[in-house]
C-alpha cells in the first residue's frame, strides 16, 4: 500500500511534515515519491488525497493523476511556546496550600512563644493557669491537585487546548488531569488521541473532583455564570488571557 509506513500516525497541528516512498514500477526501475503535508485542523484523518504528476521518456506529455490513499492518522494540538507561564501559576497556587487549610478543630493549648501571632492567645486559658496560653488548630492533609481543561466556546478555545496539552505532557509534579469538553469518551484523559477530538462544551457540568483535591481550572475565558457556579475556595479559574499576561489565578470565593 502506497506510504504504508504513515498509514497509523499521530502529528501536531501547524507542523510541516515531509514523507517520502519508494516505488518500483513494471522494468523493476526505483522511483522516490515525496509528499509534504501540514495539518491545519485537529482531529482524525481517514483519507489523504495525492497529486501524482507523471512524464514520458522525452518529458513532452506530462500526465496528473489522484489517488485517495486510507490512512489513520490523528491530529493534535500545536506545543504551546509559553508552557512555562502556565506552571509557574500551578505551582505559585500548590505552594500557597501546600500545608493544607485550617480546619478550626482545637488540637491542643501549648505556651506562648515570643515572636508568634498573639491571635491565638486564649486569654480565659491563660488567665486560669496565669501563663499566655497559645491555641492549636489541626489542619487538613496537604490537598491533592486536579487539573482541569473546561472548554467553554470561546476565540480562545484552540490556544487554551494547546496550552493544557503541552502542561500535560510536561508537568514535573503529579497530579491529576481531565479534559471536560465534547468529543471525548470520558472526562478521564485515556491517551493523548482524546486531545485531538474535543470540542467545546454545549452545556456547563460541574467539575467531577474528589473530596481531598484543589482545583485548577483552565479556561479559555471567565466569564460571570462559571464564577458564579465555582463558588468553592477549592477552585482556582486560570483563564488564557491571564496565563499569557502573567496574571493571578482567580480564586472563587
Amino acid at each position: 500500500m502506497l506510504m504504508n509506513n504513515y498509514t497509523n500516525a499521530g502529528f501536531n497541528i501547524e507542523e510541516a511534515y515531509n514523507f517520502s516512498k519508494q516505488l518500483s514500477n513494471y522494468l523493476g526501475q526505483e522511483k522516490k515519491l515525496k509528499v509534504a503535508w501540514q495539518p491545519t485542523n485537529r482531529g482524525r484523518i481517514e483519507s489523504q488525497n495525492i497529486l501524482f504528476e507523471t512524464h514520458d521518456f522525452l518529458h513532452c506529455f506530462p500526465r496528473t493523476f489522484q489517488i485517495t490513499m486510507p490512512v489513520d492518522w490523528v491530529v493534535l494540538p500545536a506545543r504551546h511556546a509559553f508552557v512555562h507561564q502556565g506552571v509557574a501559576i500551578i505551582e505559585q497556587l500548590m505552594s500557597r496550600k501546600a500545608y493544607g487549610e485550617p480546619t478550626f478543630t482545637l488540637k491542643n493549648y501549648r505556651q506562648y512563644r515570643e515572636g508568634a501571632s498573639i491571635k491565638h492567645i486564649d486569654w480565659k486559658t491563660s488567665s486560669r493557669l496565669q501563663t499566655l496560653m497559645t491555641r492549636e488548630y489541626e489542619n487538613d492533609e496537604p490537598r491533592k491537585w486536579l487539573l482541569v481543561f473546561y472548554g467553554i466556546e470561546s476565540v480562545y478555545f484552540e490556544e487554551m487546548l494547546s496550552l493544557f496539552y503541552t502542561i500535560f505532557l510536561e508537568f514535573p509534579i503529579q497530579a491529576r488531569f481531565l479534559l471536560m469538553g465534547e468529543g471525548t469518551v470520558s472526562h478521564q484523559i485515556e491517551s493523548i488521541v482524546d486531545f485531538a477530538s474535543v470540542q467545546p462544551l454545549k452545556d456547563l457540568p460541574m467539575v467531577p473532583f474528589r473530596e481531598n483535591e484543589n482545583i485548577c481550572l483552565f479556561l479559555p475565558e471567565i466569564t460571570d455564570e462559571l464564577s458564579t457556579l465555582f463558588q468553592s475556595n477549592r477552585f482556582h479559574l486560570i483563564s488564557y488571557e491571564q496565563v499569557m499576561s502573567g496574571g493571578e489565578p482567580k480564586d472563587v470565593l
